[in-house]
């Protein structure tokens, strides 16, 4: 036969190259794992791109964000919408018509779905596995919360990120019982100095997650013997389980996301009424977040080591210009430019709450000074432009005069 004058094929074009023909099983297989393989066999880059990224943004919400039921079935629903588009665009029906073009020989779609099981099989592998293992280390914490919360605590410690992936609705349910159990523990301790008071609020409750208050057993036994001889107990033990709860909650607030940024605690304030209120001369001892360059300046003796001996609650923001000091002029390096250059303080916002009340005493700025006009300064020349030093530049502070911006807080 001369050449340019073959037959066409069915289910191919003239410009297509051989073995470019794809299984929609093959395809919807691979797309199963979430990572746009399907669409890579079919060499459509740019939807497995996006299907990745989408694929991102959906577990991180699931696993960081809304860990409920009904956002998992969203997820859900994008794997399959994934798995049937991947179906459709290798050709996919679910009766072949007469007309369409015929798919891959036997041997190449056998080979065909084998690398697809073993692109998606692992992904599906590991995620089933997760969610039993995740089920079994809840159902296991769970049977030892009946007076055993410590160990409950310590099982739950095996849950980790694949786990929140996996199953994050119910890694949500084991961190709120978790919770309950550290609530639980820190009233038992604080509540250890009345020992029939702590018997029986054990026995009323067990290691129980849905009710994991003392306090409530002791407003119970207030409230049926008021002038029983327990009664001065029991209120002294209602006290003790209230402040190790406040504390509780107030010490998971303070926690610093491991994302970075400022702890909870900066946009929610709690109160722990067992604090030191913030009256006297001082020094108020703060926990300082925000400026870590700032905090390694303050003296020891103004910062507290945990919420249990800290006053304050300082959380510091950007820092910015402040107050101008003085202006001095300064000649350009290559073009002789003479430009006035303005020293200013550092401007620290700064919102500081008490922490015995969780209200919030001061919300201004600290301004910080420092040295002005050296006889030299540094700039960025652009290749042969010369610019000039930028009009404004922070004063340079010393530790004493970081320490000087923050005293009328700690020492007022």
């Amino acid at each position: 036969m001369p050449p340019g004058d073959r037959p066409h094929e069915p289910g191919r074009t003239g410009s297509e190259a051989p073995g470019r023909s794809w299984d929609p099983a093959a395809v919807a297989l691979a797309n199963a794992s979430l990572l746009g393989a399907g669409y890579m066999m079919l060499r459509l880059r740019g939807p497995a791109v996006v299907a990745v990224v989408i694929t991102i943004v959906l577990v991180a919400v699931l696993a960081l964000g809304v860990r409920t039921v009904w956002f998992e079935a969203v997820v859900l629903a994008w794997w399959a919408a994934v798995v049937v588009h991947g179906w459709h665009l290798a050709g996919g029906r679910l009766r072949r018509s007469p007309s369409l073009p015929a798919g891959p020989g036997l041997e190449a779609t056998h080979r065909q779905r084998l690398v697809a099981l073993g692109i998606a099989g692992p992904v599906l592998l590991a995620v089933g596995f997760l969610r039993f293992d995740a089920s079994r280390i809840e159902l296991d914490a769970a049977a030892h919360r009946q007076g055993e919360c410590a160990r409950a605590l310590s099982i739950l410690d095996g849950l980790w990120a694949g786990h929140h992936v996996a199953d994050a609705p119910l890694t949500a349910r084991a961190e709120r019982g978790a919770e309950a159990c550290e609530l639980l523990l820190a009233a038992e301790r604080q509540a250890g100095r009345d020992p029939l008071l702590a018997a029986r609020t054990l026995q009323a409750y067990g290691a129980h997650p849905s009710a994991l208050e003392p306090r409530a057993q002791y407003e119970q036994l207030l409230d049926q013997y008021p002038k029983h001889d327990l009664a001065a107990k029991a209120e002294r033990g209602r006290k003790k389980a209230q402040l190790a709860i406040e504390l509780a909650n107030v010490r998971k607030l303070l926690k610093k996301p491991e994302s970075g940024g400022k702890p909870a605690y900066c946009t929610k304030p709690a109160r722990f009424s067992g604090a030191k209120p913030y009256r006297g001369k001082g020094p108020h001892r703060a926990l300082f977040f925000g400026k870590d360059d700032h905090r390694r300046k303050l003296p020891s003796s103004w910062l507290a080591k945990d919420a249990a001996d800290a006053v304050l609650v300082i959380c510091a923001g950007k820092m910015t210009y402040g107050s101008a000091v003085t202006s001095c002029d300064y000649r350009a390096q290559r073009s002789g430019w003479i430009t006035r250059v303005t020293f200013r303080k550092r401007k620290v916002p700064v919102r500081v709450y008490e922490l015995r009340t969780g209200r919030r005493v001061a919300a201004h700025s600290v301004q910080i000074g420092g040295t002005s006009c050296p006889r030299r300064i540094h700039y960025t020349i652009f290749g042969s432009f010369d610019p000039g030093p930028p009009s404004k530049r922070y004063v340079s502070s010393s530790t004493s005069d970081v320490r000087a911006g923050y005293r009328p807080l700690i020492r007022p």
